[in-house]
């Protein structure tokens, strides 16, 4: 459907988002971000096209160090662009703390969570943050973190799969194994 909506209207915003999403779902990145590149030439300023594509080019920042490290900048760039147009927006400071995660720059990325988090409260940045935590070896404040998203979304897998790790490294095998089966 998003495929024929752009076909027929290049230049419509709503069929080059729709039309990038389900390429990421179809795990195209590439053709993804291209697409995005040139809806952001269009409606440049636009900050869902800025954190959609610097979304996809997260997803594209693996291989080759050189090449991931492109990705990662265009990222950033992204997505602090997008926070500064849309500042009451959570989604690119969400998107900054994860580029400050594969930079291991975790008290930055802790920074941009948090700020995501103040606007937008939810277990997926809560997850993040705990495991930001445990990056920072902190683990029993990521326990906690981990355990507050939890309770907010029983069946979060990123934070299932973290919790288990953070209790395995404090030495709770049975507790840490247990979180790893409930994420199965």
């Amino acid at each position: 459907l998003f495929e024929r909506v752009h076909e027929q209207h290049p230049t419509s915003l709503a069929a080059s988002l729709g039309l990038a999403s389900v390429l990421e779902r179809q795990r195209d990145f590439r053709a993804g971000a291209n697409l995005l590149e040139e809806a952001e030439k269009l409606h440049p300023g636009e900050a869902s096209v800025l954190i959609n594509l610097g979304a996809l080019h997260l997803r594209l920042a693996f291989g080759a160090e050189e090449v991931a490290g492109k990705h990662i900048a265009r990222a950033r760039m992204l997505f602090q662009t997008a926070a500064s147009l849309e500042p009451r927006l959570a989604q690119p400071h969400g998107g900054l703390a994860e580029v400050f995660t594969l930079l291991g720059e975790h008290e930055r990325a802790i920074t941009e969570i948090d700020r995501a988090m103040t606007l937008e409260p939810n277990c997926t940045y809560r997850g993040w943050r705990g495991q930001i935590l445990w990056e920072l070896g902190r683990p029993e404040e990521a326990e906690q973190e981990l355990n507050k998203a939890l309770l907010d979304c029983a069946d979060h897998l990123p934070a299932l799969v973290a919790l288990g790790g953070v209790l395995v490294d404090r030495g709770c095998y049975a507790q840490g194994r247990e979180a790893w089966e409930r994420a199965l």
